[in-house]
């Protein structure tokens, strides 16, 4: 579970930090459990767990299944920044595999195989070039995490897949060339956090209100200039991210959402903000920073909300 928020909290950040460039730490990877050559690997596969390899020429072995069905206890492998269009198959092999991370390299597409890794946990995809899912992605029933972010994502339908991944509980989709998101997103019963930062949607679909345990949404820097008056049906969510929408009002239906416990509607256009907002009871934090308020409403918002961390 440390895990899971763990990633969440890291994949919801706005700004979003690469990993540092420079040769790899063989110490302290170590320390961490990690093998990082596939020698290494091959020399003791019972005990290899965790497998970073980096350079091209790491990646040679992949060419041959055997050498890599030989690590059958292989949990987690690291593949950032490999310069990859695509994944070698010889990974469908490893049946026990819980996390890959695939971040900064130039993927084209998740092969259809990865459906076959009934383990797998941990999806991180983001920094490459992504258009493309597999359909069967049901099959998936341990899958928690899927991120996509800074990929070439454009359509909606190309998300629908991932509608039928019953458990999972995060799927971040960040900076792609969305202007649309599929209804079947709001059959996904356990998510827990969405975020669709950095994209071109215009409008949120009818299906996405159906969503029932999540708590966490950012729909930040899209072209929202408001929301729809159903928005309110999700009442379990507790972070709301709103900014860099063009917002000129606040949507009505925020103040019909009393469990809001932070509330980002920064970088708009909001000219005035309605003693409403007492509605929010929960209210924590509220960034209003950017906006075209008054000194005079900031200073009411104060009063409104005593208890609420405004950041101006």
């Amino acid at each position: 579970m440390r895990l899971l928020i763990a990633l969440i909290l890291l994949t919801l950040s706005i700004n979003v930090t690469k990993a540092e460039e420079g040769p790899i730490d063989s110490l302290e990877l170590a320390k961490k459990g990690f093998v990082i050559t596939m020698d290494y690997a091959l020399a003791e596969p019972d005990t290899c767990y965790k497998l970073k390899l980096k350079g091209l020429s790491a990646l040679t072995n992949f060419d041959h299944p055997e050498l890599l069905g030989a690590l059958s206890k292989l949990q987690h492998l690291d593949l950032v920044e490999n310069n990859l269009t695509s994944l070698p198959d010889a990974i469908g092999e490893l049946k026990n595999l819980q996390i890959l991370d695939i971040r900064m390299n130039n993927i084209r597409e998740l092969p259809e195989w990865i459906i076959g890794l009934s383990h797998l946990q941990y999806i991180e995809a983001q920094y490459n070039n992504i258009t493309s899912l597999p359909d069967g992605m049901e099959n998936m029933v341990s899958l928690k995490n899927l991120i996509l972010s800074d990929n070439n994502i454009r359509y909606a339908k190309t998300l629908e897949p991932v509608c039928n991944i019953k458990n999972l509980k995060a799927l971040v989709v960040n900076d792609n060339k969305l202007d649309d998101l599929p209804d079947c997103l709001g059959e996904l019963d356990s998510l827990y956090a969405f975020s669709a930062y950095g994209n071109e949607i215009e409008n949120i679909p009818e299906g996405l209100l159906g969503l029932e345990s999540v708590v966490v949404m950012n729909l930040g820097k899209n072209k929202l200039k408001t929301l729809p008056k159903d928005f309110s049906k999700l009442q379990t969510i507790e972070r709301l991210y709103l900014s860099e929408n063009g917002m000129k009002e606040v949507p009505e239906c925020i103040f019909n959402m009393p469990y809001l416990e932070k509330l980002d509607l920064s970088e708009n256009e909001l000219k005035f903000i309605p003693e409403k907002i007492r509605n929010l009871r929960n209210l924590k934090e509220l960034q209003i920073w950017d906006n075209n308020l008054s000194q005079e409403n900031i200073k009411q918002l104060k009063e409104w909300l005593p208890n609420t961390d405004i950041v101006d």
